[in-house]
């Protein structure tokens, strides 16, 4: 009995220090693993930010394009601008305004102003009236005006030269 009393008079061994050890290790892996979960946040959070400025860079530079894509740009508005100009109706209004005092020398069209300058020479300044109020009456033309005239002597020969200018309707 004398055992059996030292025994319970001996204070209890508490095996709460055995389940410590485990316990600090299981916290020290748990501590280990939010640690590399926080890193690899970090680093798909960094992985994303250049992804994103990457892309940025990639549609600025898509936004500018090259000087061969803006060469290669105006020849195509160029092209379209001389598809888009009126030359049947610009040549019927100057044909319909032939004169025999007439002399037409130069037709220089400008497709982007929709207008044409017309220089000539004539035998007589009526000649030139005439001429700009059969241009003027054509219904595909508007601004018809003189821009200069002048006398010019050919040997024994004296004509008015003249500039007349143009411009176009849009809708006719």
């Amino acid at each position: 009995m004398s055992g059996e009393i030292s025994r319970l008079l001996r204070p209890k061994v508490r095996h709460g220090a055995m389940w410590l050890v485990p316990g600090s290790v299981l916290l020290m892996i748990a501590i280990g693993l939010a640690n590399d979960a926080l890193r690899q946040s970090n680093a798909i959070a960094h992985v994303r930010d250049e992804i994103a400025r990457a892309s940025a860079q990639r549609q600025a530079q898509e936004i500018q394009p090259s000087k061969a894509a803006q060469e290669e740009r105006k020849r195509w508005d160029v092209l379209a601008a001389e598809r888009a100009f009126p030359w049947p109706k610009l040549f019927k209004a100057i044909e319909t305004a032939i004169d025999p005092e007439i002399e037409l020398l130069e037709f220089r069209p400008d497709k982007r102003q929709r207008t044409a300058t017309l220089r000539g020479e004539a035998k007589t300044a009526e000649a030139i009236e005439r001429y700009l109020d059969i241009l003027a009456a054509d219904k595909s033309l508007t601004q018809v005006y003189l821009v200069r005239e002048a006398k010019v002597a050919h040997g024994h020969l004296i004509t008015i030269e003249f500039e007349i200018r143009v411009s176009l309707r849009t809708s006719t």
